[in-house]
């Protein structure tokens, strides 16, 4: 048995804890980072030294974020061969990964930058394009914002907008995955005031191109980041919100991506106080680890406490 697709990768596919980008992304991992050094080796001929060498060279290639996902994969196969028979030990297990040759990228955002960076954005897009930018401040998947459809909004009693994120689209999955990356990232997001009155300029001009487009779309594919070319309607590639953040990120020299917006808004949350818990949830992770590993706290955090200090003794 070699390192081949796992009874475990198996599983999460079929049992949905893998979606297809997710698939396709551990593919990628393990054909750019495993399969040339590790693919054809019988497990049990797997050296420890020989792996430790091959992490080093690693890490003088790629960021240390990408050595740790890749050996991870590697371990997961090592450890389903285990579980299954197929394999006494895991030879690989607990082994120390060092610090990449290359700088970890840096995904911090302090609130100035940020502020500076949406007003930009708002006096250099359409309505409509700042629209789904401001969607990703509360910690959308770039794929969630992307798989919204009008069947998935509603309004409270405070017509503030409710989203039931229950689709996806990605670069694998344009035309709609039809479920979300995880089973935990099926949920309720309820926007703020200006949120909400944003997400209704989409919708009222996803209205206008379709009937522009004389189309009449079924209800699961009704997705609101849609344009038309040409009077021809045409679903938004998921690309084009990278697009929209780097055009911004230029204009003012802040560079800005869909995906760090989403650890913006984990490290404000709590800064803020919400619960570690609430902010779980309300970002569809599985669990308290990977939301901690959003969070970017040091320096803002140690502001806060003397803010906090500050209001109630001084």
């Amino acid at each position: 048995m070699n390192t081949g697709k796992s009874t475990q990768q198996r599983k999460k596919e079929k049992t949905g804890q893998w979606n297809d980008t997710s698939i396709y992304t551990n593919a990628g991992i393990y054909r750019t980072m495993i399969k040339e050094k590790w693919g054809n080796l019988p497990l049990k001929k797997i050296n420890r030294n020989d792996y430790e060498e091959h992490l080093a060279e690693m890490l003088g290639q790629y960021r240390r974020n990408s050595v740790l996902t890749s050996n991870r994969l590697l371990n997961s196969i090592l450890n389903d061969a285990v579980k299954n028979g197929n394999l006494r030990q895991n030879k690989l297990s607990g082994i120390y990964l060092g610090e990449s040759e290359l700088e970890p990228l840096n995904k911090e955002l302090k609130i100035d930058d940020f502020q500076t960076w949406i007003k930009t954005a708002e006096e250099l897009l359409s309505t409509t394009h700042f629209a789904f930018v401001y969607l990703t401040i509360f910690g959308l998947r770039r794929g969630e914002v992307c798989g919204i459809r009008f069947m998935d909004v509603t309004f409270d009693s405070n017509n503030r907008a409710v989203l039931n994120i229950r689709d996806s689209r990605s670069n694998r999955t344009k035309d709609g995955a039809g479920r979300t990356k995880t089973e935990s990232s099926v949920r309720y997001i309820v926007l703020n005031d200006r949120g909400s009155d944003l997400l209704l300029q989409i919708m009222e001009t996803a209205k206008q191109v379709k009937k522009k487009a004389d189309v009449i779309v079924e209800q699961e594919k009704d997705y609101l980041s849609i344009r038309i070319k040409n009077n021809k309607y045409y679903l938004e590639r998921p690309a084009f919100l990278n697009k929209i953040f780097k055009r911004v990120s230029e204009e003012c020299g802040i560079y800005i991506t869909p995906h760090i917006m989403r650890h913006f808004f984990t490290t404000q949350s709590l800064i803020a106080g919400a619960r570690p818990e609430d902010v779980m949830h309300f970002l569809g992770h599985a669990s308290l680890q990977t939301t901690k590993q959003y969070t970017h706290i040091k320096e803002e955090r140690a502001h806060n406490v003397t803010d906090l200090f500050d209001k109630k003794v001084l």
